[in-house]
């Protein structure tokens, strides 16, 4: 024929070809596979696309259905030629010769496909049919197909001392195990009919039939066949895929033909099912194209450290390890798939596992220590050996701990680099709050971090509405990548609970940073400036730092810190209680009197206390203005132990840490406020209760409406004014609460307790401090973009502190006797007199005069600009 179209090539089929009872011809399209390509010949507008399919020989493949429902699906080869001289894009003319093309059997369209190394032999219905010329050649063993299918695949060699894999015909033998003729009605569902049957060749029953894959584009999807003209139902080989947030989440389980996003989850996958199952490999392939992993303990060979695998076998052991893994990478794709799967172990367990490494237990465990980050590493260590049965050393699981934190909270470079973008949005958020930032070496870029202070503007609020003006300032060391100091002021609130009021953090504990701080907390709270009581443990550098910024200011000073540098000269019980009772004493005259018992223990004691202003230490001296009696800095203690948890992370993550509880805290506080039952709070209840049994003891003669003179014993009386709220104790004028005396008196008159208690101590105060809510603040992603100059982190510098008193005390007389240890090849020299044989400790010569040496230049050393910190620093507040 001179010309070919849709009837045409019907025709071609069902006369020449002797498919009479022709229903449909399929065809696949050029460049996709045959899922995704599939399509029905239907009329002369698919003719463009099947001459597409021409392979270089010429030839075209077809697929034919039986219109009867017994499906014998042929391969047909066409050889066919664009005839120019036709007019129209849907008429095409034949070549010679193709009269009588090949018929050879395919693979039906959902059989499971298979690689070409691994394959697998089963009994197949169909009959292996060619047509040479008017011969029809059924059943024979001569094929038409490409032999070099039946060839290994050429990526996986078996090198020196891997395992000889006879046994690799086990791949997909989970997934073939149907009968063609019910996996032909599945891929043709829908195209062929309901019922489908198997066309039977005469003398041909079983007939022993290879499975192969002639590429990897035939063994997986790809893109092109999720958008196929077809519907997805029609496809049946859907292969499981390793979900990437779940599947971590529980045991992993392999399984044959398994695909992974990319090869690095395939071996993070495995290494996770080594350390669940106990035990260990080596990778004999690991490269970006394929990855072959086999048993670690597979025979009694030694390890070849050099080479990282194991050598060929010499041990002659008869019974090896038969585990291995062998995935794939996916044409076209980044997927990988399990090709080879051979999982069960007969070579014991192991406790000890290479592949059990600190980024593995930090990957693991990222949960865990989001949770528990303040877990100690051998509290980790246990946690491991009971849930994986494993043995971690000491430094793997802190290193494994400090990996974990660090995916947590970032980096601590980059956090430096972010801090404008925070303070803007903190800012932005919370309208009012005071965020500033300080950095040095300005002037010779780049700038480094210096300081960062932070005071919220619902704090700030709450502080001035309901608290008391006390307010007590401490610091705290920062341990983590860039160690300095973590500045804080507390107040107390209604109910004498801890109130944050400001942070920052700055590179050391100094007057310089003392004075920073304090001015920018003053400029916040200066309302109230001319009432505040500020309460420090005389820090250095905190006491001048009072004198510039609040000089006219009350300042105490913590009675425990007092104590401690006291207890150094003058310790003991006796000692103990006579201090504690000085500072305690309510009145003038009770303090001079504990004043004289610490003369007549000691005159250097009571010298030493002399020193120190009575204003800062003596209650009988405190100003009566904040309603307190406080002399401890126990606020700032607590508060301090609960930083506990952030004070090894990086800056911002500190903030964000501090912020966080704030907000949480207040908003906790604001709900439990409608669950206390009264006017007052619990706190203030609880110190009328004392008070109610200490005045049973109490005799009363009244002397009008409101005055009273209350007798304790014998010698001591006070008296008590009812109408002005006070007592000569002192007390009730200090802190505000009805002291014993008081509260006798109010018995007397059968009145309320409650109605002469300070304001301070009531609900309506405590709900003004926390009526205040902190703003949400979005995530690092969302926050602000500044044009400030992103600082680098601070240099790092050892921080002051104690020593540490944890070495144990040697006794008396422990180290007589004790030898150094020599060292080879050198010998003692004297620095004192210059003579050999012993060192300057050993020396009983008296001093000799040495000539002085040449000093030699000393080599200058490269510096960084966060190292050579300019002297002048500016501030700059954003």
């Amino acid at each position: 024929m001179d010309e070919i179209c849709y009837f045409n090539l019907v025709d071609i089929v069902k006369n020449e070809l002797n498919y009479g009872d022709l229903g449909e011809i399929w065809f696949r399209r050029h460049g996709l596979s045959l899922f995704a390509g599939r399509k029905q010949l239907q009329s002369d507008q698919d003719i463009p696309l099947l001459m597409e399919t021409k392979d270089i020989n010429g030839y075209i493949i077809v697929y034919a259905i039986l219109g009867g429902h017994d499906v014998s699906t042929k391969k047909t080869n066409t050889k066919v030629k664009k005839n120019n001289e036709v007019g129209g894009p849907n008429k095409y003319s034949l070549n010679e010769g193709t009269t009588n093309p090949t018929l050879k059997e395919h693979i039906p369209f959902n059989t499971p496909w298979r690689p070409k190394l691994p394959f697998q032999r089963t009994t197949n219905p169909f009959t292996a049919v060619e047509v040479r010329g008017q011969e029809r050649i059924e059943g024979g063993n001569e094929s038409s197909g490409d032999e070099s299918d039946n060839e290994s695949d050429p990526d996986v060699v078996l090198s020196e001392g891997d395992l000889d894999d006879e046994d690799d015909d086990d791949l997909f033998t989970e997934n073939v195990d149907e009968e063609i003729s019910s996996i032909v009605h599945r891929g043709l569902k829908g195209l062929g009919g309901d019922s489908l049957a198997v066309n039977e060749n005469e003398g041909q029953d079983d007939i022993e039939h290879e499975y192969l894959v002639d590429n990897d584009a035939d063994l997986v999807s790809s893109e092109d066949e999720l958008h196929s003209e077809h519907d997805s139902d029609d496809e049946v080989i859907n292969y499981p895929v390793f979900n990437l947030n779940t599947d971590f989440q529980r045991p992993i389980e392999l399984s044959l033909g398994l695909k992974f996003p990319s090869v690095y989850i395939f071996r993070k996958a495995l290494r996770y099912h080594v350390v669940e199952n106990d035990y260990d490999y080596y990778l004999l392939h690991n490269g970006s194209e394929r990855v072959s992993v086999y048993c670690r303990h597979r025979c009694k060979c030694p390890w070849v450290k050099g080479r990282g695998k194991l050598g060929a076998c010499t041990c002659g052991e008869k019974k090896k390890c038969s585990y291995k893994v062998h995935a794939k990478k996916c044409s076209e794709e980044e997927t990988f798939q399990i090709r080879s799967l051979r999982l069960p172990h007969n070579c014991g367990w192991i406790d000890h596992n290479s592949k059990c490494t600190s980024l593995y237990l930090a990957e693991r465990y990222l949960d865990y220590w989001r949770l528990e980050s303040e877990t100690k590493v051998d509290t980790f260590q246990k946690k491991l050996l009971k849930e994986l049965g494993i043995e971690v050393g000491y430094y793997k699981a802190y290193y494994a701990k400090e990996k974990a934190l660090k995916m947590i909270y970032g980096e601590a470079d980059e956090q430096y680099k972010r801090v404008w973008d925070y303070a803007e949005t903190v800012k932005k958020h919370n309208e009012g709050s005071s965020v500033f930032v300080q950095l040095g070496n300005v002037e010779k870029p780049p700038p480094v971090f210096k300081r960062m202070y932070m005071c919220l503007d619902a704090c700030k609020k709450g502080f001035l509405a309901g608290c008391r003006p006390i307010i007590g300032v401490d610091g705290c060391h920062l341990k983590g990548p860039y160690p300095g100091q973590l500045l804080t002021a507390v107040s107390k609130d209604a109910n004498c609970n801890i109130y944050p009021l400001a942070w920052a953090i700055v590179e050391v504990e100094n007057r310089d940073s003392w004075t920073c701080f304090l001015d920018l907390l003053v400029k916040d709270i200066e309302p109230t400036l001319g009432n505040i009581t500020f309460m420090s443990d005389r820090q250095k550098g905190l006491v001048e730092a009072f004198a510039i910024v609040v000089p006219n200011a009350e300042i105490r000073y913590c009675c425990r810190h007092i104590w401690s540098n006291f207890k150094l000269n003058w310790a003991g019980e006796a000692y103990k209680q006579i201090f504690w009772k000085a500072a305690r004493a309510y009145t003038k005259e009770e303090f001079e009197e504990h004043m004289k018992e610490i003369k007549k223990m000691s005159v250097g004691a009571h010298a030493y206390l002399s020193v120190i202003p009575t204003k800062h230490w003596c209650r009988h001296a405190f100003n009566t203005r904040c309603k307190s009696s406080m002399m401890l800095n126990n606020c700032c203690e607590s508060f301090n132990n609960t930083l506990k948890k952030c004070r090894d992370k990086a800056v911002l993550s500190i903030m964000e840490w501090i912020r966080r509880y704030c907000m949480r805290r207040m908003f906790m506080k604001w709900e439990g406020a409608d669950k206390v039952e009264g006017n007052l709070m619990p706190a203030a209840l609880k110190q009328l209760n004392r008070a109610a049994k200490e005045s049973r003891n109490c005799q009363l003669l009244q002397s009008d409406l409101w005055e009273f003179e209350v007798e304790i014993s014998i010698d001591e009386r006070v008296r008590v004014n009812l109408d002005k709220k006070t007592c000569d104790c002192n007390k009730w004028e200090l802190t505000g609460i009805p002291c014993a005396h008081a509260f006798a008196c109010i018995l007397k008159k059968r009145m309320d307790p409650e109605i002469f208690v300070h304001e301070a101590y009531t609900k309506e105060m405590y709900k003004k401090t926390y009526s205040s809510h902190l703003k949400p603040l979005p995530g690092p992603k969302q926050w602000e973009k500044t044009d400030y100059l992103q600082p680098l982190p601070p240099p790092y510098k050892k921080q002051p502190g104690r020593p540490s008193s944890t070495k144990r005390r040697k006794e008396a007389g422990e180290n007589e006797g004790r030898q150094s240890v020599k060292r080879r090849g050198t010998k003692k020299t004297c620095s004192n007199c210059g003579q050999a044989g012993h060192n300057m400790k050993e020396c009983k010569n008296p001093g000799v005069s040495r000539p002085q040496q040449r000093k030699t230049k000393q080599r200058k050393t490269a510096t960084t600009p966060a190292q050579s910190q300019n002297t002048q620093e500016s501030s700059i507040s954003d």
